[in-house]
């Protein structure tokens, strides 16, 4: 049984199973799920979080349950008609996927006309006043957070980045604005300490 239903070929009909992708995120991302990940604590080379913890590990289960597996890269749109149909699938999953996380995402409109620029707040050990934009649970240990910096005299006043947080420390809201000391370093984009309740939209 993989999924939930049984497998179209016997493990007896094949001696390996070849997964190609145009994803150089999967291709890196799968030997650090089987070995890296889980003894670093699911915490990437950055010190951050891996995201969708849940679903790598699945992978892996899967891939050792298959039997021999190679992942192998393709070219990425491409005329191959194969390619074009598993991007078109993989749209359309994206699409009920991101509906589907919406229900678990508490998610706000952010009022800086920037884009989210990942690390672009330096990690300075400051404290900077912020707004939340996006909570995102990640797993039992961990939590996200898209954030712009809304401080008048912060040199970062106007940015829009993401940054984590142990749950077990901090709970923020979103459209909440709350003041927090970062870390310092090279240490990942981590949320240390909420100084204080700013204040909140009225809206909210």
């Amino acid at each position: 049984m993989i999924g939930g239903h049984h497998c179209p070929v016997p493990p007896s009909r094949y001696s390996k199973v070849v997964v190609y992708t145009d994803s150089m995120y999967v291709l890196d991302g799968v030997p650090r799920a089987e070995h890296h990940w889980p003894k670093s604590g699911w915490l990437t080379r950055e010190n951050e979080p891996v995201m969708s913890p849940e679903l790598w590990k699945e992978l892996v289960k899967l891939k050792r349950r298959a039997g021999r597996v190679e992942f192998r890269r393709v070219e990425a749109h491409k005329t191959n008609p194969h390619n074009k149909r598993v991007d078109k699938l993989a749209k359309e999953s994206a699409d009920m996927a991101d509906r589907s996380r919406l229900q678990g995402r508490i998610v706000g409109r952010k009022l800086s006309p920037r884009k989210t620029e990942a690390r672009v707040v330096p990690m300075r050990g400051q404290v900077e006043t912020i707004r939340i934009i996006v909570v995102r649970h990640i797993s039992a240990n961990h939590h996200s957070y898209k954030y712009e910096v809304v401080g008048e005299m912060s040199p970062d006043r106007g940015a829009v980045d993401d940054a984590f947080a142990k749950n077990e420390k901090i709970a923020m809201r979103r459209a909440h604005i709350y003041e927090v000391r970062f870390s310092e370093g090279d240490r990942g984009r981590w949320i240390e300490e909420v100084v204080a309740e700013v204040a909140r939209d009225s809206d909210d």
